[in-house]
């Protein structure tokens, strides 16, 4: 009996262990969701506009499509600049627009940030635009279009050409890539094949992971 006893706790104990770890993977996963290959038609829509696409310049690029009154986009910008920072010779951080329905700001300070873009001062005014914390109204995005330097008269002219243009094209892509939220995150890797992340953290773990090896995604 002693030893039918020792079997029945060893195999109790290989049953309980198996659980754990299958629950701990499920934990992991939750955690931790793997990014989903976007479809060969919609990968163009990621790119379009971009003279350089990652797997031209042989690294990764990371694209966010980003609301300027959205409060998850703003919580994104530190995380994302923290990844930028850490592999800045290997990953390349492209911003796009997608103002949402809703948010009555949201075009004003992006074509700002479009216009800022030709004078050199996109990350300045990015950064500028989220630091204002949504308080979106024209005087306050003026103000911080100066501050950063901007040649306003030159900015006005801009903002109302190229950076109506240039919100209205990221906006058509978005709406191509069916997005309803922001922000929306991929991946473009060196090879051609572009992820979608549902946050910034996905894009750490591929880029720790070694993502940028020859390899295929898990």
């Amino acid at each position: 009996m002693v030893g039918k006893d020792r079997i029945t706790l060893f195999a109790t104990s290989i049953v309980t262990v198996g659980l754990c770890v299958l629950v701990g993977v499920r934990i992991y996963r939750l955690k931790h969701p793997p990014m989903t290959p976007v479809v060969a038609s919609h990968v163009a829509a990621v790119n379009s506009g971009d003279a350089s696409p990652g797997h031209l310049a042989g690294v990764v690029t990371v694209v966010a499509f980003v609301d300027y009154e959205c409060p998850a986009c703003r919580r994104m910008v530190a995380p994302l600049n923290q990844l930028a920072s850490r592999y800045s010779s290997q990953m390349r951080l492209r911003i796009r627009n997608f103002p949402l329905k809703g948010h009555p700001h949201a075009i004003a300070a992006a074509t700002a940030a479009e216009a800022a873009k030709q004078q050199g001062l996109f990350w300045p005014a990015y950064e500028a635009i989220f630091k204002l914390n949504g308080r979106l109204d024209e005087p306050s995005i003026r103000q911080a279009m100066a501050t950063i330097g901007a040649d306003m008269t030159r900015f006005d002219t801009d903002r109302k050409s190229v950076g109506a243009h240039t919100v209205a094209l990221d906006v058509e892509a978005a709406r191509a890539l069916s997005l309803t939220y922001t922000p929306g995150l991929f991946l473009c890797d060196p090879h051609g094949q572009v992820w979608r992340a549902s946050m910034v953290q996905q894009l750490a773990d591929a880029l720790n992971s070694g993502y940028l090896a020859p390899r295929p995604f898990p």
